[in-house]
C-alpha cells in the first residue's frame, strides 16, 4: 500500500459543476506536474481494498485531508465518488486543485 498526493482532477463539463463528477486524478509530488493519470474507478477500487493505496489532497496553505469514498448526493443512480475528509478548510478540497491537461 502506497500513498499518493493527488494534485490534479479532470472533471467534465466544467470544473466546478456539481452535478458531474470528476473521471480522473493526476497524482505526483509536483503540485504543478502530475506523473500519472487514474482513472476515479481505480482510486475508489483502491481506497476499498484493506491493502490498495491511498490518497490525499495538500492545500495552498499546507493543510491535508485524505480521500474517501462516499454516495453521490446528486445522482440518482448513487453511485461512488472521491471526495475528501472534511476540516477545518476548504483549501484541500478537490475541488480547489488546477485542472489537469494531459498530453
Amino acid at each position: 500500500m502506497a500513498t499518493h498526493r493527488i494534485v490534479c482532477i479532470t472533471k467534465h463539463p466544467t470544473h466546478q459543476d456539481r452535478y458531474h463528477r470528476i473521471t480522473h486524478v493526476g497524482v505526483g509530488t509536483d503540485p504543478a506536474a502530475a506523473s500519472q493519470k487514474l482513472d476515479v474507478a481505480t482510486v475508489i477500487s483502491n481506497i476499498k481494498s484493506a491493502s490498495g493505496d491511498r490518497y490525499y489532497v495538500q492545500g495552498s496553505d499546507n493543510s491535508k485531508a485524505s480521500v474517501i469514498v462516499r454516495r453521490c448526493p446528486h445522482c440518482t443512480g448513487h453511485h461512488d465518488v472521491i471526495a475528501t475528509t472534511p476540516d477545518d478548510t476548504k483549501k484541500d478540497n478537490l475541488l480547489e486543485l488546477r485542472d489537469c491537461s494531459w498530453r
